[in-house]
């Protein structure tokens, strides 16, 4: 059963791929500089965790995946790629800008 507060995106195993890959860029760059910072980044580590674990425990078969965030991962996702620059991938910009489009459509539903 969903949870109401859930945010359900399906994404291609290529966005996996780049998200997994930009979240891994962002864990090389982030600078904790308050404790704001300190809590985004503990859902960057744990995002980066949950794309892993979705390109290593699932069938390789598999072309789409169904990523999972509940109300606060949603938001937390929001806050940290609205400032990001994203120029030196463009792919990884659009798909950024198609979740957060989801996540804000997902995100007036629920309220």
């Amino acid at each position: 059963m969903q949870n109401k507060r859930e945010v359900r995106i399906k994404v291609s195993k290529q966005r996996v791929e780049a998200l997994f890959s930009l979240y891994g860029w962002l864990i090389g760059i982030w600078e904790n500089e308050s404790e704001h910072e300190f809590l985004l980044f503990s859902h960057v580590t744990v995002m980066y965790d949950k794309l892993q674990r979705i390109l290593l425990l699932n069938d390789h078969q598999r072309k789409s995946f169904t990523l999972v965030m509940n109300e606060a991962e949603a938001m937390a996702f929001c806050l940290i790629w609205k400032d990001r620059s994203l120029s030196h991938d463009v792919f990884g910009k659009v798909i950024i800008l198609d979740m957060m489009g989801k996540i804000d459509k997902t995100r007036h539903q629920i309220n």
